[in-house]
């Protein structure tokens, strides 16, 4: 799947508005989750492959870039990482809008990242708006050298 196939998509999350149900994010969701699963499996001794599994999924990945087996997301083609980064297991990332990560960070296991909420006001409840078919999403910067 193309970054430019998204183009629905990439227009929501510029207005920071996502219907997360919609065939267009379900279809790049399933796309995602199958590269996230074969990085997964992908053996450690296999670092080349495990980088170009990473540069397929990510919107970019810097140089010198470390992530330890298991990583969860939804999108990935939302998410930026910067070169010289240690990403450490567990990692989680509810990537509904953009996730930038910059240059030299290490980030600890069992972190999870989201940037996604729903609505939380009782009036929406009344209107179904609760039942995770309407997200709002804002993007989240990690600083450089910085250990979340």
């Amino acid at each position: 799947m193309k970054h430019a196939e998204i183009t629905c998509m990439a227009k929501r999350r510029a207005e920071a508005l996502l219907w997360t149900d919609s065939g267009e994010n379900m279809k790049r969701q399933v796309y995602a989750r199958g590269l996230c699963q074969n990085f997964n499996w992908t053996r450690p001794d296999k670092a080349e492959k495990r980088a170009a599994i990473l540069q397929d999924l990510f919107a970019s990945f810097g140089s010198n870039v470390w992530i330890e087996p298991p990583l969860t997301l939804a999108m990935g083609d939302t998410v930026s990482i910067g070169k010289d980064t240690y990403i450490n297991s567990n990692l989680t990332l509810v990537d509904d809008h953009e996730i930038l990560i910059s240059n030299e960070v290490m980030i600890a296991p069992n972190v999870t990242i989201s940037t996604t909420n729903h609505p939380l006001h009782y009036l929406a409840h009344a209107h179904g708006e609760i039942s995770f078919v309407m997200a709002f999403a804002r993007g989240i910067l990690r600083q450089i050298l910085i250990w979340t």
